[in-house]
């Protein structure tokens, strides 16, 4: 029987379910590639402090520490996390500032272009106790440094896969059930 709009209550049940079905597999695959395939994708290069002296490279250290050379052979490590993020490093450690942070690679990162030509660059990994963060710190060819960041909680690891399977079984059931709702409506004409 139709209703006033000429929608009977089959099909508006129909339609409610074919539309959580599209909402659930669209924060699937938005999931999927927002968070796991290409961690990153909004984020941006944002310019760091400038140590004391100018800089003539970055490398990464003994134990995951960013570490500045001066051209005059003076060593500064850089604290992410201090407000004065250049210490002079005659014995550089880690700071439970940056967690413990290991030489990484980006590659499964989306990172936007650098503002200008590179000179030097450090990728490291960061983990702390409910968190991680991945730093990469560039030196320009133009004596500049930048940063870019992508932190995320501990748990996303752990949970996201749990609510994406729990979405994917949502929206398959709910696309499953609103399909097979159309079907016996036509069936019955």
């Amino acid at each position: 029987m139709a209703s006033r709009h000429g929608i009977s209550k089959m099909d508006k049940r129909a339609n409610n379910f074919l539309l959580i079905g599209a909402i659930c597999l669209a924060f699937v695959f938005a999931a999927y590639y927002g968070f796991i395939t290409r961690p990153g994708i909004g984020t941006w290069w944002k310019q760091a402090a400038q140590p004391p002296e100018p800089i003539s490279a970055l490398r990464v250290g003994n134990i995951g520490e960013i570490l500045a050379q001066t051209q005059n052979g003076d060593v500064y490590q850089f604290i992410f996390f201090s407000d004065t993020p250049w210490i002079k490093a005659n014995d550089p450690k880690e700071t439970i500032d940056t967690g413990i942070c290991d030489p990484s690679d980006s590659k499964r990162y989306f990172i936007p272009p650098t503002p200008g030509t590179i000179k030097s660059r450090v990728d490291v990994h960061c983990v702390a106790i409910e968190s991680a963060y991945h730093l990469v710190v560039v030196l320009l060819e133009n004596g500049e440094i930048w940063m870019w960041r992508y932190d995320h909680s501990a748990y996303v690891p752990l949970l996201l896969p749990c609510f994406m399977m729990l979405a994917l079984v949502t929206g398959f059931l709910s696309l499953i059930f609103g399909l097979v709702l159309r079907i016996l409506k036509r069936a019955k004409k």
